[in-house]
């Protein structure tokens, strides 16, 4: 009796199991510390799902306080099999919060997408929690801190957009000030500008977009340089190169895919080919040419020019270009293709060139003799082994009479 009730014990415990949906969540815990009174933070969590169909994953607060959560990316989610999503908490304590510790927990419950299946019978909703740990305090935090200044190129005539990454890592909502000036290649300051950026709330990362005043700059590259203030006062400067190109310039990508030379090793006097293998991975079509230079021991020996060719948008194409070395040592081949007033990054290809008396392979020949004289050797000592040589016969006892 006690071992049938042990079996069904066990297969009630698998069907259970069979139609759990496996989820996870982290941290396990999670700290905001500092919030204001009827401030604002925020707290990251990943959930995940571990299972082979998709689970649609709610999200849950418990505790008192379970009412200063909100989650803006909503509360429910679809998540992929052996996926992960995030999921955004906002703390808001109220303005009569009082200072202090308070602990909530964030409880991630998940069942099957309608139409998946992953076990048999009805499928069970299985939760994990994390716990977010809000220290209230009616003390002000100013901490802002700038990661990147990047800017992008710009088409002619066009307005450009520079972004700067902040990070607010204090409790009080700011709103940044940007001052920017505009210097062209040759460091001159062709444009100044002052700009607000968007506010930022606390526990946030942004980035910040400014709009730049490039409608009227002639073609070529540039430099913007950014001071970060915040309620008056500079928090960092720094730099970020962007180029005014061609209209259609922006959909006019290459790469410089490749760059050789045949022969790698070569005698002095003798031609060498380089070749510069191009791709267009822009969407229109442009031309493009090679050029580059040769350098013996730092010094340059030579200079390198393609013809320009007309090269599809997807297209691949080679140029090839010769020199010609004529003292013997080691040859660095630098290049780059241009195209709509761009150059790619560039590339190289080591060349050795032997003086002309070398050009014939004595070490080669020397190695055939080598291998000819052992062979030789070997053959005439077998000939001598195997030689037959006339064995003895001893004669005959004559036979005694009796």
């Amino acid at each position: 009796m006690q071992r049938n009730r042990l079996i069904v014990l066990l297969a009630v415990l698998s069907f259970f199991l069979s139609s759990a949906t496996a989820v996870g969540i982290s941290p396990g815990s999670a700290n905001v510390d500092g919030v204001l009174r009827g401030g604002y933070a925020e707290a990251q969590f990943h959930v995940s799902n571990t299972d082979d169909f998709s689970t649609i994953i709610t999200i849950r607060t418990l505790g008192a306080q379970s009412g200063w959560i909100t989650y803006p990316g909503g509360s429910t989610i679809t998540v992929g099999p052996k996926q992960s999503a995030t999921i955004v908490a906002v703390v808001k304590p109220p303005a009569d919060a009082g200072n202090g510790l308070y602990n909530v927990y964030i409880r991630a419950e998940a069942q099957p997408a309608p139409g998946e299946s992953g076990g048999i019978g009805a499928k069970i909703a299985v939760g994990v929690e994390a716990r977010l740990s809000i220290t209230v305090s009616d003390h002000e935090s100013l901490s802002v801190n700038v990661d990147h200044v990047t800017a992008k190129d710009v088409e002619e005539s066009s307005t450009g957009t520079l972004f700067v990454g902040m990070r607010n890592d204090g409790n009080v909502r700011v709103i940044p000030t940007f001052k920017i000036s505009i210097l062209d290649k040759n460091g001159k300051e062709v444009k100044t500008l002052e700009a607000d950026g968007m506010e930022l709330m606390p526990t946030t990362v942004q980035e910040v977009p400014v709009q730049l005043p490039t409608t009227d700059l002639v073609l070529g590259p540039y430099t913007a340089t950014v001071q970060t203030l915040i309620r008056g006062s500079k928090i960092d400067e720094r730099s970020a190169p962007f180029n005014i190109v061609e209209v259609g310039g922006l959909r006019k990508f290459g790469e410089l895919t490749a760059l050789t030379a045949s022969p790698s090793e070569a005698a002095a006097g003798s031609l060498v080919k380089v070749t510069a293998a191009f791709k267009n991975t822009g969407s229109l079509g442009l031309d493009a040419k090679f050029v580059g230079e040769v350098y013996l021991d730092s010094a340059l020996a030579a200079t390198l020019t393609s013809d320009e060719l007309a090269i599809g948008a997807g297209e691949s194409k080679e140029f090839n270009v010769f020199f010609k070395p004529e003292k013997p040592g080691t040859y660095a081949v630098r290049g780059r293709v241009i195209y709509s007033k761009r150059t790619t990054d560039d590339k190289e290809v080591i060349v050795k060139v032997s003086s002309k008396e070398e050009s014939f392979p004595w070490s080669y020949a020397i190695a055939a003799i080598v291998v000819l004289a052992a062979i030789a050797y070997f053959y005439t000592r077998k000939g001598a082994a195997t030689a037959v040589v006339p064995a003895r016969i001893p004669a005959a006892k004559p036979r005694k009479k009796r």
